[in-house]
């Protein structure tokens, strides 16, 4: 795991630990569902003390190879292609593989809970008022509630072609209906984004 050395693992529990009166540190990761690898992604789990365990799915497996969702455009739509060019098996396969790793028990936080919408902008690829999808959606949702997982409130979203907040304004709402709980969270990857519009996203929460 060199994105993640134990190097590094150590260094934050040195700081954790020297900045306790000043700050509040969290000691997480993010974990890939790959639903080929359980029992790797399990030992991954346990290897080390997280204080927050999140599970995203990034990745469809079709014939025997992983694809990724949030590349780029033009492979979501080879990657659909690869399915057969039917949307509603694709999404289907999607929560599927969310619903599973919500089942695990291993983790604390279920990450970007509709990454599958990234580049659908305009319903360019399926509609999210469409009965189908709201079912799929309602019965991932309490697969969350029943497992105890909050839901990733991230603001990453805005910074890709979806234009929005993962998940969407109705499925927070239907959360919060149902007594799940939100981790928000601005999926920084660099400094500058750390609190992106994070003061929206608090009022979209609580108002």
């Amino acid at each position: 795991m060199d994105f993640y050395s134990d190097k590094q693992h150590e260094e934050l529990i040195k700081l954790k630990e020297k900045y306790k009166n000043q700050i509040k540190i969290l000691i997480g990761a993010e974990f890939d569902w790959i639903e080929t690898r359980k029992e790797w992604v399990e030992k991954e789990t346990k290897r080390r003390h997280y204080d927050i365990k999140i599970v995203s799915v990034h990745l469809i497996y079709l014939n025997r190879v992983y694809y990724t969702l949030n590349s780029r455009d033009a492979n979501f739509g080879e990657t659909l292609k690869l399915s057969g060019n039917d949307i509603k098996k694709f999404v289907k396969m999607y929560y599927k593989n969310v619903r599973d790793a919500a089942n695990s028990g291993l983790f604390d936080v279920l990450g970007h809970f509709d990454l599958i919408k990234i580049f659908n902008k305009d319903s360019r690829y399926f509609s999210q008022e469409d009965s189908w999808y709201k079912k799929e959606v309602i019965k991932t949702l309490k697969v969350v509630k029943k497992s105890g997982l909050k839901l990733d409130l991230n603001l990453s979203g805005f910074r890709y072609p979806c234009g929005e907040q993962f998940p969407s304004k109705w499925i927070i709402d239907d959360a919060q209906r149902m007594g799940i709980k939100f981790l928000i969270g601005t999926d920084a990857h660099r400094e500058e984004a750390l609190d992106y519009d994070l003061d929206d996203v608090r009022r979209m929460l609580y108002n």
